[in-house]
């Protein structure tokens, strides 16, 4: 504990946050309203919203697979708990394969099933 702690208010930017907790090597701030402190944010909260969330990276993951495509959506792609899955129909396996990796080197996904068939 300190004497001066660093203290947020509800609606603190989270870059001018993360700043502080940096700068005074604090890992967790208060929250304060009217001198009453009304919650607590941790490091591992500020972290969290640098993460992406599944509807980002599933987003993101079909927007690869699509242009891949030439604009067609061939193959649907699903992100639950960072684990992507590819759907459809390859044509081959070289094109299975670099679906699969645009889909893993997709900010948000941690791994890859893909039920699709090839050939």
């Amino acid at each position: 504990m300190s004497a001066r702690p660093v203290m947020a208010w509800p609606d603190a930017d989270v870059a001018d946050l993360a700043a502080a907790m940096v700068k005074h090597d604090a890992h967790t701030v208060p929250v304060v309203v009217e001198e009453r402190v009304v919650g607590v944010v941790s490091r591992c909260d500020v972290l969290r919203t640098m993460l992406p969330t599944d509807d980002a990276a599933q987003r993101e993951a079909q927007h690869r697979l699509d242009v891949y495509a030439d604009g067609q959506h061939r193959w649907p792609v699903h992100v639950h708990d960072t684990v992507a899955t590819i759907d459809g129909r390859f044509d081959e396996d070289i094109e299975r394969a670099v679906a699969e990796a645009l889909v893993r080197t997709t900010a948000g996904v941690t791994a890859v099933r893909v039920t699709a068939p090839s050939g």
